[in-house]
């Protein structure tokens, strides 16, 4: 079995669409927000007692794909709690899913142990195939613990890059910054233009931000 950490991420991430188009948020700044430019994607800063800032996590994507943003909050006077809770996401005035980090895990664990048992059905198969070669079982053998291992390392490498990448349950101190990442579900009918209004709650303050979701002619 030879895969690599980025095929199984993405597997993670995608939906399975035949078609592919490709999608990109445009950041709309509101009333008393200003756009800035971070790794060349625009983002948009919301400035009250904290403040937050919203950017798409790239330039665009595919429709096979789920949409991220990159949520940054900074720490004011008072420490506060910050997780996906605070971040609701609406699709045209429709409120839209998000998907916690917890069951990001967990979906990279089910399908850890699906391929497990993917693998230990194509084992018991070749294992008969085997007939009474004992050098022939042996190595049947050797390769299905092989992949297994390989299974578990490329599970714990994901749940590392999600660790180091997706927004999770924290406290913010003050005058610290934050920053995660936040994955949406897939935008229904991605070829029509629509509206994503994302409302983030810090410190006791609702920030909102405009983002404008199109498809890449």
């Amino acid at each position: 079995m030879k895969k690599t950490i980025i095929a199984f991420v993405l597997c993670l991430l995608m939906m399975g669409c035949v078609t592919t188009s490709t999608l990109k948020f445009d950041p709309q700044a509101l009333d008393g927000q200003e756009t800035i430019s971070k790794d060349g994607i625009e983002a948009v800063i919301s400035q009250k007692k904290v403040k937050v800032t919203v950017q798409p996590t790239v330039v665009t994507y595919t429709s096979q794909d789920r949409p991220t943003i990159a949520v940054s909050v900074y720490g004011g006077e008072e420490a506060f709690n910050f997780s996906t809770e605070d971040v609701q996401v609406f699709v045209d005035s429709n409120p839209h899913g998000i998907i916690p980090y917890d069951e990001l895990v967990k979906e990279i664990e089910n399908r850890e142990k699906k391929e497990i048992n993917r693998l230990k059905m194509e084992n018991d198969k070749r294992s008969e195939g085997a007939g009474g070669s004992s050098d022939l079982a042996y190595r049947v053998e050797q390769e299905y613990l092989s992949d297994v291992a390989a299974a578990k390392r490329e599970k714990k490498q994901a749940i590392r890059a999600l660790d180091t990448t997706m927004l999770k349950k924290t406290t913010v101190s003050p005058r610290e910054e934050y920053s995660g990442h936040v994955t949406m579900e897939k935008i229904p009918d991605p070829s029509q233009p629509h509206q994503v209004k994302v409302v983030v709650r810090a410190a006791g303050e609702e920030h909102e931000f405009l983002l404008n979701h199109l498809k890449v002619q």
